[in-house]
């Protein structure tokens, strides 16, 4: 398993849907057909622009910047780029250091929609290099070994089956 970045919307309409992606991509965000996420072109989105900002996303890494946008693209609260009053969207010039690098528990604004950069590595076996499931998290500071590993150096005592109908252990 490969680490992976999700998009999830905490505001606006679609408030919990998720973009998950696991390899590099350049993708728009916009209320164009073109976009990668695209948002609707109905009257609630019209602070969005047809191709609003851009991330760079080659995961664990991700990057965002504004497209020339003409109400802004905020991370954090913060504006990090937008096109002057009128100026066309393709003569904005990229302000800059207007691209910003994002991480996990970022947010994106792009005009009422909030986006919450979720960044996910792999659990990965410290012994054997094996990719531990998800759900497996560290309880404490040690090493993250899979059952195999454990069985090896002798952490974890083999969990004997049961022989009886009901499910009771055996003596």
């Amino acid at each position: 398993m490969t680490a992976k970045i999700t998009l999830t919307i905490t505001e606006g309409r679609f408030q919990g849907k998720e973009h998950t992606f696991e390899g590099r991509l350049l993708c728009t965000v916009g209320r164009s057909e073109e976009c990668d996420v695209r948002l609707p072109s109905d009257l609630e989105f019209l602070d969005v622009s047809r191709r609003h900002c851009l991330l760079d996303i080659n995961p664990p890494e991700i990057h965002v910047s504004d497209l020339g946008s003409l109400n802004g693209t905020y991370v954090n609260g913060v504006k990090i780029g937008q096109r002057a009053r009128g100026q066309l969207g393709g003569e904005a010039l990229p302000r800059v250091g207007a691209e910003m690098v994002l991480h996990d528990g970022d947010e994106i604004r792009v005009g009422g929609t909030v986006f919450r950069v979720g960044v996910v590595y792999p659990l990965v076996c410290t012994g054997c290099g094996a990719d531990l499931p998800t759900e497996e998290k560290p309880a404490g500071a040690g090493d993250l070994l899979c059952d195999w590993c454990r069985l090896e150096v002798g952490t974890v005592q083999p969990q004997r089956e049961s022989a009886c109908a009901v499910g009771g252990p055996v003596e």
